[in-house]
């Protein structure tokens, strides 16, 4: 599953990198990511936006704690079963 982008890194390095344990190859993988950002957000929210977006997250997972979420797969069916009305 290799992808080409005309930049080689050396066989023996690669090899040992994909060696490395799960956990620091994530780390790995991360610290790349964030050498990507150039100091920019990897998103285009500003402030008022990333914190809706938080609160957003914030009563979703109080929701799920609390039990007033439901299975996906029966909302979809709900939804189907509308639809066919």
């Amino acid at each position: 599953m290799g992808y080409d982008l005309g930049v080689a890194v050396a066989p023996e390095i690669m090899t040992e990198l994909l060696e490395l344990p799960e956990l620091e190859r994530a780390d790995l993988a991360w610290r790349l990511l964030e050498s990507l950002r150039d100091g920019s957000d990897m998103d285009d929210l500003d402030e008022a936006e990333r914190e809706q977006l938080h609160q957003a997250l914030a009563r979703s997972a109080e929701d799920e704690r609390a039990g007033r979420t439901r299975p996906a797969a029966t909302l979809l069916e709900e939804l189907r079963n509308l639809r066919a009305r």
